[in-house]
């Protein structure tokens, strides 16, 4: 396979062929549902690349501790007027396959900013640990303007 030009890669949008293409080394191998899922995606932020911790992958604290700078740029501009961000708003998550997992953004201590709710599930369904590396996008639906995450990872 050939490499993937890293730089391209974070400057494509998770919901284009062009990103499908770049992330699979030039040789298209998203399923359909993945194809019929871009039709879906409306207003959407940069993908997030986080090296999990200890922490992100401890069942106790069931949350992902997000980069506070990266969550700030580029998935709060998404979030609206009447989204209460301390409280949490509501998402989905969707991971490669289609599957659904209801999370909560928020402003966490007043000084963080996590993904939570189920997380657990998301990270024990893939055997997610310490030093493996999840992609986040947060977008808007396009049918119901509902915010939304999409998760990727890659194992270490």
């Amino acid at each position: 396979m050939e490499s993937v030009n890293v730089a391209s890669l974070s400057k494509a949008c998770f919901c284009t062929e062009d990103y499908f293409i770049l992330k699979n080394g030039y040789s298209p191998s998203y399923s359909p549902s993945q194809e019929n899922f871009r039709k879906y995606v409306g207003d959407h932020s940069q993908p997030l690349h986080k090296k999990l911790t200890k922490s992100d992958v401890n069942v106790n604290l069931n949350r992902l501790l997000l980069i506070k700078e990266e969550a700030e740029e580029h998935f709060l501009p998404l979030v609206e007027d009447h989204e209460d961000i301390e409280a949490g708003v509501d998402v989905n998550a969707y991971d490669k396959y289609g599957n659904i997992y209801p999370l909560k953004f928020k402003k966490w201590a007043n000084k963080y900013y996590i993904l939570n709710g189920a997380w657990k599930s998301f990270f024990q369904d893939y055997k997610l640990q310490n030093d493996d590396t999840v992609t986040t996008w947060m977008f808007r639906h396009s049918n119901d303007n509902k915010l939304c995450v999409a998760l990727e990872f890659e194992k270490n």
